[in-house]
């Protein structure tokens, strides 16, 4: 275990969690805008290890699914496995969301295989370093708290119940087809700038969780149980179809 490091860039304490509402964009941090790369290349020359310059920028980005897609930014291929798993710890991050916004399957793959339960990821991720799911009747539940880029396609899961809860997705779309098991979308879903969301043919699917966030579309078709009046907490949709 790495010993925890001060923020160089910390001054007053962090403002607290966003929450977000209706279709507004997406919170942002307090970098974004910036040059990450540059602010990171500071860092550096300021006589900062790798791993405490990632520290120091993750902390101050407010929003789980900034501080994965600025990790696989910034993150260099150089960092070693004990630092890795120490930022993924520290900021709750699963490596398949990290490894899912490369977009690049190949190094998705390396990536992966440095991690135990790697076999299932793996099998995963698809064409350009998508999350592909199909045919896989072993999977009952997504890790919680994942972030996804690129289309997401997740078919033909019987005994898929669960896509964890806090699944975000980030300029992509969900699309869940024939997954029986099915009943709910995880709470606090959410999708960014014009994500949608495509549930068919879910025979026992009902309804959305608590504090579903979707800026684009909620498609559902094929699941003669769902009623808009079931679904529970906030929900924002542009249109439901």
């Amino acid at each position: 275990m790495l010993p925890a490091q001060p923020n160089p860039l910390r001054g007053a304490k962090s403002a607290p969690e966003p929450v977000l509402e209706g279709s507004n964009p997406p919170p942002k941090g307090r970098f974004t805008g910036m040059n990450e790369d540059r602010l990171y290349r500071s860092l550096l020359r300021a006589g900062l290890a790798p791993f405490e310059a990632l520290v120091a920028i993750l902390q101050e980005e407010s929003h789980v699914a900034y501080r994965v897609a600025l990790l696989a930014h910034l993150m260099p291929r150089t960092l070693s496995q004990e630092a890795l798993q120490e930022l993924l710890a520290r900021f709750g991050i699963h490596p398949l969301s990290l490894a899912l916004q490369f977009q690049d399957r190949r190094r998705a793959l390396r990536f992966l295989r440095r991690f135990e339960q790697r076999d299932q990821f793996i099998q995963w991720i698809g064409p350009g370093g998508k999350l592909l799911i199909q045919g896989d009747a072993e999977v009952r539940i997504l890790p919680p708290g994942l972030v996804l880029r690129g289309d997401s396609w997740i078919t033909d899961c019987p005994n898929l119940a669960d896509l964890g809860t806090g699944l975000t997705s980030l300029f992509s779309r969900i699309h869940v087809e024939r997954c029986e098991s099915l009943q709910r979308l995880p709470d606090g879903l959410e999708t960014h700038y014009l994500g949608d969301v495509q549930v068919i043919d879910c025979s026992r699917f009902v309804g959305l969780g608590v504090g579903s966030q979707i800026r684009g579309r909620l498609m559902v078709r094929g699941c003669p149980l769902f009623q808009v009046a079931t679904t529970q907490g906030a929900l924002d949709v542009d249109s439901t179809l």
